[in-house]
């Protein structure tokens, strides 16, 4: 039996996006779970924090069913270079293999169709936002070569990792003191001290209180420093 997806249907999806702390919902258009494409619904409301990202084995096809939003594409220092206007009856936005982007409500109530290859990659799998290459898991997130990401970078990924992934034990953390442990760690480097070990790092919970404030107290003086 087909499956008409109708104006109720949309109207459902954005009731449970309002709902929803993240503000989105999707809804699975695939046939089964074993169906290795992704076909979905998105109901995206104002307010919403899309991180910015790509898909390194497949292209990505967006549609505005209903509503208002705009998408965005970054260069590899995650710097804004291109910004498309989506409305129904609109471009059909398709966007490249390994290209970043990312998308804003701009309406609510706000339905879009997406289409692009390869299931869904969960948590614990290999990221790539912006410039910052991370793996995450329930209780850690490693950085990459933490010392090539620029601070607004680091920043802004940070809170947006946040909201995409709130289960992870690190947010019992502050930002405030996340922050302080990476700039300490990009000062060790750019001194470098124990290079090898400071190039990658590892934001952990729990974390050992005196090892928490000992990169408090030297990330207070990094952070102003770096750019």
């Amino acid at each position: 039996m087909s499956t008409i997806i109708d104006r109720q249907i949309h109207n459902e999806l954005t009731a449970q996006a309002q709902a929803s702390p993240r503000l989105r919902m999707n809804l699975d258009l695939r046939n089964s779970p074993s169906d290795k494409s992704q076909r979905m619904l998105n109901a995206i409301e104002p307010g919403t924090v899309m991180p910015i990202y790509r898909h390194r084995g497949s292209s990505e096809t967006v549609v505005c069913i209903r509503g208002h939003f705009e998408g965005y594409f970054y260069d590899e220092d995650g710097v804004l270079v291109e910004t498309v206007d989506m409305v129904p009856g609109g471009v059909v936005l398709n966007v490249p293999v390994g290209r970043w982007h990312s998308l804003k409500s701009l309406e609510s109530g706000t339905v879009l169709l997406e289409g692009k290859d390869g299931a869904y990659e969960p948590l614990g799998g290999r990221r790539h936002i912006g410039i910052m290459d991370y793996s995450l898991s329930s209780n850690n997130i490693q950085l990459k070569s933490s010392f090539k990401v620029k601070k607004d970078v680091f920043e802004r990924k940070l809170l947006a990792m946040r909201e995409e992934h709130p289960e992870c034990l690190v947010w019992n953390r502050s930002i405030k003191s996340l922050k302080y442990e990476w700039a300490a760690h990009n000062a060790f480097h750019a001194l470098g001290i124990l290079r090898n070990r400071t190039a990658h790092m590892d934001l952990n919970w729990p974390q050992p209180w005196f090892v928490r404030y000992g990169y408090v107290a030297l990330g207070r003086i990094a952070w102003p420093l770096i750019s």
